[in-house]
């Protein structure tokens, strides 16, 4: 195969998975997209595999990612051409796997690229808003297998029906034939069919009744020193108008107050008025100052007592938050961020019982690790608070939305999903939007969610598929290796 020949199906691949993701009505083009890349691998030697799958992979994230390049180019270029290696490790692992053990390794294609995406999300620099699963995010009734497998039983799934109709069209005995496309509409319509009943399944759990606030304050000037007083001022009198009936819990998003909050502060006594008033807790994001360090950090009032818990954002944006590796290398990043630790759940009182909820602060919601940490504790719902006001007007806001769905089923768990400028929404247990304010609106979200009654099976085991796919991956290089020194 020539080198240009090469290229072109390279682009293809980039193309068909580039115009998969949400808002795109091409959703099910993923089911295809990985085809022209397994066609290119055949005939590349591992430097080739990891050269041609590293522009395949940098093309999608140049796409998909646009919406960086107006707030930071830097960043845009940085991460643009760091997330690619997925694809290029990918390339070069399955091209070595391909010369040893010739077409067989084509089985392998699934067990890798969930192994690559599941490792991924453990590193400094991990950024994973272009998980295949996520292509699927706007379609509930397909997925809803997660709450079994995660996101990783998603990416698994995608490649193997992408594997299943590649091999039909490189099987020329009709048997085969008959017998992948018996395999490929089981694999494709079993989880439709498991859609179907969960979704009919009523588990009416406990309810609670929230107010989700949608302030859309521009995000530049409400850091202004000038502003600051207005801001709050603003955030309370948006929340009291909004409010026409007893809530059990106020959600204000992502840094709402844009400085730290002391105990005898002006505007400590306005959130605690505010609580009070509504008898319900209240929970804000803040940027937090202390002796430990500057955090993106979200507290909550309980309503019932005098005491704040506060959660810290763990996953910082990579040179835009924190610089990753910056304790491994030695390098001074005083002037950025510091990451939490902690994902001990949040907790607040609905009449005589506690209510516990996990919080995931701006993109930390795309991992699933992450938020599992938090519902391995005994979460009850999430909490997603952001500010995508930064990257308006594009898609970002409600790609983000979508991933909270994934988030709900995994754990069956509601989720509330406060933006500062949108998309803000109340999701149920199924992924299911019930109530939703647009991006660069300004309102509040009265609605009514039911708690979550038990653990997904997701929420006890957690990243099987993944962990699975890791060491199916290793057997297969072990072997491949050893192998190779005979």
């Amino acid at each position: 195969m020539t080198t240009e020949r090469k290229l072109w199906l390279a682009v293809l691949s980039a193309l068909l998975t580039a115009i998969s993701y949400p808002p795109s009505p091409f959703a099910f083009l993923i089911f295809i997209a990985f085809i022209p890349l397994l066609r290119l691998l055949r005939y590349c030697n591992p430097a080739e595999g990891f050269l041609f799958a590293w522009i395949s992979g940098l093309l999608v994230n140049l796409v998909q990612l646009h919406w960086i390049f107006p707030y930071r180019q830097e960043g845009y270029w940085i991460i643009s051409l760091l997330n690619p290696l997925q694809f290029a490790f990918f390339g070069l692992l399955f091209a070595c796997l391909l010369r040893r053990f010739n077409s067989k390794s084509l089985w392998f294609f699934p067990f890798i690229w969930t192994a690559l995406a599941f490792i991924r999300q453990y590193s400094d620099i991990a950024f994973t808003w272009l998980s295949i699963s996520h292509t699927m995010s706007g379609y509930p009734l397909l997925v809803q297998f997660a709450d079994i497998t995660g996101a990783y039983g998603i990416v698994f799934w995608i490649c193997v029906v992408n594997l299943l109709l590649y091999r039909m069209g490189d099987t020329f005995s009709a048997e085969q034939r008959k017998w992948l496309s018996i395999s490929l509409a089981v694999i494709f319509f079993l989880p439709l069919f498991y859609g179907w009943f969960s979704v009919s399944r009523t588990e009416k759990g406990r309810e609670i009744s929230v107010a989700v606030v949608q302030p859309n304050i521009d995000s530049r000037r409400k850091w202004q020193p000038d502003f600051l007083p207005r801001n709050i001022v603003l955030l309370d009198s948006l929340t009291r108008a909004g409010i026409y009936r007893p809530v059990d819990l106020i959600v204000w998003p992502e840094t709402a107050i844009p400085y730290s909050i002391p105990q005898d502060s002006a505007a400590m006594r306005i959130l605690r008025n505010l609580a009070a008033e509504f008898d319900c807790a209240l929970m804000t994001g803040f940027l937090e100052e202390s002796e430990g360090g500057r955090f993106n950090s979200v507290l909550i009032l309980p309503g019932d007592t005098a005491s704040v818990q506060v959660y810290r954002k763990r996953q910082l944006v990579p040179f835009e938050e924190g610089i990753p590796f910056s304790d491994f290398f030695g390098i001074n990043a005083e002037n950025f961020l510091t990451g939490g630790q902690d994902a001990v759940p949040l907790v607040f009182r609905v009449g005589r019982n506690s209510v516990k909820t996990a919080a995931a602060i701006c993109y930390e919601s795309i991992f699933p690790n992450l938020v599992r940490d938090s519902f391995g504790q005994g979460a009850q719902l999430l909490c997603v608070l952001t500010n995508d006001g930064w990257f308006a007007p594009t898609v970002q806001s409600f790609q983000h939305m979508l991933i909270s769905r994934l988030r709900a089923i995994e754990h069956r768990a509601p989720v509330i999903h406060c933006g500062n400028d949108g998309v803000s929404a109340l999701i149920d247990e199924k992924g299911r939007v019930l109530q939703k304010l647009a991006r660069g609106g300004r309102g509040v979200i009265i609605g009514v969610i039911n708690l979550r009654r038990q653990p997904s099976v997701y929420s006890r085991v957690g990243d099987w598929p993944g962990i699975f796919s890791v060491f199916v991956t290793l057997a297969a290089l072990t072997v491949a290796i050893l192998k190779k020194n005979r």
